[in-house]
């Protein structure tokens, strides 16, 4: 039969599914650092790429803002506050959520902490582990 789905890992992720002869392939990669905005809100959140596999964000002050992209079913995002005594708060995309948060909620992520968010179900995302860690 032969290869059908895989992936290859680097400096990219490259997944890729064979169905009925056709090739669909999803093209991620590893951000270099990005800086959380300032002001702290959904709004003016520094963007996440949509097709980032792995973001590294760094906050010059306590609580300043990265957002998320439209939570599309599949998508997934690796995100590590690299910052050492700074909280980040991910903020979802217009009115998607985040775990049970309410709409357009924001999570906190505390200083050296990680977490994967997940879409399984458009317009939400999910953490894990369910509190970054």
């Amino acid at each position: 039969m032969g290869l059908t789905s895989g992936n290859i890992r680097g400096d990219s992720v490259i997944d890729y599914e064979l169905a009925n002869g056709a090739a669909t392939v999803n093209v991620k990669f590893t951000t270099g650092n990005i800086a959380a905005n300032a002001t702290g809100t959904q709004a003016s959140g520094t963007l996440v790429p949509t097709n980032a596999a792995n973001v590294a964000v760094t906050s010059a002050g306590a609580a300043y803002s990265v957002t998320l992209p439209k939570a599309l079913v599949g998508l997934e995002i690796d995100i590590v506050c690299i910052s050492a005594t700074n909280t980040v708060v991910v903020f979802p995309a217009g009115s998607d959520t985040i775990n049970a948060l309410s709409a357009s909620a924001g999570l906190t992520m505390p200083a050296l902490t990680s977490a994967t968010f997940l879409c399984m179900t458009a317009g939400a995302w999910y953490t894990s582990p369910r509190v970054p860690s």
